[in-house]
């Protein structure tokens, strides 16, 4: 038995020095090694060269790449260089550092404390000039979320014919807290956003805007954590129309708040060409 032994821990010490020696070493992580982050170098020339959007797009796909390698260090070091880039901005040109403002606040883990910070920044720079900030949630026509995501597609129309209580959660779609009986009768389909905007100490009040690019109507339902209200209001979603943009109008919360997601409810399958937008304004005293 003692034999046994020597011989087993003899074995574990010869793979231990093996899978520990040099030669199995990696000196740079492999997202490093496949230049994930070279395009760092193309936001910076952005930068210099006043193509603001165009900065602040490569400057997320950078910080998306991090985010998924689990880079933290990475990304925390990104997000710094957009609050440095508005600080920068903030008294030459107001208007382009609120774009870095709100790519900033969007990454923030408590979204309506750090937006309040900034936003009093900018308004005593602009001298007020500065008062209404528009954060993007879903851009490019419906195609992507400001976190880079893709909308996530369900045949509702099969899911209605299951048991009522059915939870969608197990389904295709990402329709997490659903049921089959809290889908609107009209849609087929359904087209969901995921929305990352947390307020663990509450949110003052805001307006989501819908700009719709569609030729025919539409509804939308907005996902919350407050069930009485707007956690995904299906049995009565919103009715959105081409070239009248839908303001939806979110109160203030003192409790922690979440904003989570967005639906698009559809007789036809095909994405929707919209945009969405989170809206603080200031209004003078």
């Amino acid at each position: 038995m003692n034999k046994v032994l020597l011989l087993i821990s003899l074995f574990l010490s010869i793979m231990a020095i093996v899978f520990n020696h040099s030669s199995y070493d990696r000196p740079f992580p492999q997202d490093f090694v496949q230049g994930a982050y070279n395009i760092l170098k193309t936001a910076e020339e952005c930068v210099i060269q006043n193509k603001i959007d165009d900065a602040i797009e490569t400057y997320k796909i950078a910080m998306m790449r991090s985010h998924r390698c689990g880079r933290k260090g990475v990304y925390q070091r990104i997000k710094t260089r957009l609050a440095t880039l508005w600080y920068e901005m903030a008294e030459s040109d107001p208007q382009k550092a609120a774009k870095f403002l709100c790519a900033y606040s969007l990454f923030s883990s408590d979204f309506d404390t750090t937006a309040n910070k900034i936003e009093n920044y900018l308004l005593i720079k602009s001298k007020g000039k500065v008062a209404n900030f528009t954060y993007s949630l879903v851009y490019k026509n419906g195609t992507r979320t400001f976190w880079l995501e893709t909308p996530k597609v369900a045949p509702i129309f099969l899911y209605k014919r299951l048991d009522p209580e059915t939870e969608l959660y197990k389904y295709p779609g990402n329709l997490t807290y659903l049921k089959s009986k809290d889908l609107p009768e009209e849609a087929n389909f359904s087209y969901f956003y995921s929305i990352s905007i947390g307020c663990p100490k509450g949110t003052r009040d805001f307006k989501i805007e819908v700009e719709s690019l569609e030729e025919k109507e539409f509804e939308m339902a907005i996902g919350t954590n407050n069930s009485n209200t707007f956690f995904h209001n299906t049995k009565n979603p919103y009715l959105i129309k081409k070239g009248e943009n839908k303001f939806i109008n979110i109160d203030a919360s003192k409790r922690y708040f979440v904003l989570n997601s967005a639906i698009i409810f559809t007789q036809l399958i095909g994405s929707k060409k919209f945009n969405l937008n989170l809206i603080r304004e200031y209004k003078p005293l």
